[in-house]
């Protein structure tokens, strides 16, 4: 037993499956509405002051609809601009 973020599952191959845990599979809906206990959150953190033109570019786009369409299509959970 192992663990591998769901955005690498697919990379894994057959041989690695995702585990239900007290019956509950680990899908984006169970994730966010907290059923499935076993998840991490990764975030972005930076002071908007002290980014440059590019580093504020990545950031608009990763928090954008195609930003998010993308991460979605990986596997992730894309993040919401706080």
């Amino acid at each position: 037993i192992g663990w591998v973020t769901s955005s690498s599952l697919e990379a894994c191959g057959p041989e690695v499956i995702c585990l239900a845990i007290d019956g509950v599979r680990p899908s984006a809906e169970n994730i966010l509405s907290g059923r499935y206990i076993l998840s991490a959150e990764y975030s972005f953190i930076y002071k908007d002051d002290k980014l440059n033109t590019l580093a504020l570019s990545f950031l608009d786009f990763v928090f954008s609809d195609k930003g998010s369409e993308l991460l979605s299509k990986a596997g992730v959970i894309p993040l919401s601009r706080k």
